[in-house]
């Protein structure tokens, strides 16, 4: 592979920035008025913005769910300090709409070696999402950020033969402390991350795995320490697995709709030959290509231990396109899985890996791939704060955000 190249050309490679500015129109396609007529989603106000409005910068050390989420908090605060309440939903979601398109420029890192670069970074945005809930907007973003956290175990160690060492160095130190401050994820892969820079053997190595490890630790702290409940019964619920594996990981993710008629048995059933011949797919003999079946296994094993916490919270009834989000990662993880075993030697080979990837734009239109939210008039309820004892504010889906009289 062609390493001779500088991580600054990301965003000089007219190749690049084609396959990134087609990530946007898809973006802007799925969910065309949270840029053009911005509006809260869920926790983005009840939480973020409410918290934010009470406690102010003080607020970013409140957990949430069991555990921190430093990037939505440190946007809740650039909003809050620098712009009125009127513009509160617009930087909530074209900072999202930037972090997103970061996350999409690193698939096209000199220091992440695997092919078809341009595909894995479009699958981000493809995917199925019935409701579009995890794009543009910060109370999901932890998923895109996850995707971030992946990414970097993907990449090779910084080397000057791919720019300014400095800048590597401190780009994987930023995404560590503060994808990892922002949801459960680096907990999953930290040890996928020991295994990767202990074997560095390099100041550089032990340093983030240190700093992971302190991470590590103060989200642990915050997960015991929570007070969440598990769904009674979830835990081994043959049921749940077959449903979570079957249904909504497998048949999300290439049938959409037409799930809803499946058998949840035969789904089950099929789900497992099918990674059964992923995994097989994978796995090639010569020295080269023998890192994509690590790689491939490294990173279903993340979107099972993923899916292992949804199980574990997950009541036998949930509804199949119910709770979209925690199959996001999963989604992604396997379509790269399938994009790095392209190019097979033998017909029958390239028809399963070609017709699944194929499944899966088919599947995001069968559930929708365009969203609208309620327009509820933010900026003439945003006016109202703080000239009354108590206001209501309307915000999607369906939820209102409560806040008590406090001059900005």
């Amino acid at each position: 592979m062609n390493t001779k190249h500088n991580s600054y050309k990301v965003f000089t490679n007219y190749k690049n920035i084609a396959f990134i500015v087609i990530a946007i129109l898809i973006l802007i396609i799925r969910k065309p008025d949270s840029l053009s007529n911005p509006q809260l989603w869920a926790e983005d106000g009840t939480i973020f913005f409410a918290q934010q409005y009470e406690y102010g910068a003080a607020s970013i050390l409140i957990p949430y769910a069991g555990y921190l989420h430093i990037v939505p908090r440190l946007i809740a605060i650039l909003a809050d300090s620098f712009f009125s309440y009127a513009y509160i939903p617009a930087v909530y979601n074209y900072t999202c709409l930037f972090i997103t398109i970061m996350v999409i420029a690193h698939c096209f890192s000199p220091r992440l070696q695997l092919p078809f670069k341009p595909l894995l970074a479009l699958s981000i945005v493809i995917v199925p999402q019935a409701l579009n809930e995890v794009f543009l907007n910060i109370t999901n973003l932890q998923w895109i950020l996850c995707i971030l956290l992946v990414l970097t175990l993907l990449k090779d160690a910084p080397n000057k033969r791919y720019g300014n060492y400095a800048l590597q160095v401190i780009s994987d130190f930023i995404i560590i402390i503060f994808a990892g401050l922002t949801g459960p994820f680096l907990i999953i892969m930290f040890p996928f991350f020991t295994w990767k820079y202990f074997n560095i053997k390099k100041t550089y190595g032990y340093t983030l795995l240190m700093v992971a490890f302190c991470i590590v630790l103060i989200q642990l702290f915050h997960i015991v320490s929570s007070t969440a409940i598990v769904q009674e019964g979830s835990m081994f619920n043959l049921d749940i697995f077959i449903s979570v594996f079957g249904r909504k990981l497998f048949g999300g993710l290439f049938f959409g709709k037409s799930m809803i008629y499946s058998n949840a048995l035969f789904v089950g059933i099929s789900s497992f030959v099918f990674f059964t011949v992923l995994l097989y797919l994978s796995y090639k003999k010569s020295p080269e290509d023998m890192q994509i079946i690590k790689i491939v296994f490294m990173i279903l094993s993340i979107s099972v231990a993923i899916l292992g916490a949804v199980i574990i919270k997950c009541s036998p009834d949930m509804p199949i396109f119910s709770g979209n989000r925690y199959f996001y990662v999963p989604y992604v993880m396997v379509a790269w899985s399938l994009i790095l075993c392209i190019n097979q030697h033998g017909t029958w080979k390239n028809i399963f890996v070609i017709s699944s990837l194929l499944l899966i734009p088919y599947s995001s239109i069968s559930v929708g791939m365009q969203t609208h939210m309620i327009d509820y008039n933010w900026k003439y309820h945003s006016s109202l704060i703080g000239t009354k004892a108590i206001i209501n504010i309307p915000i999607n889906p369906h939820w209102a955000i409560t806040l008590h009289s406090k001059k900005k």
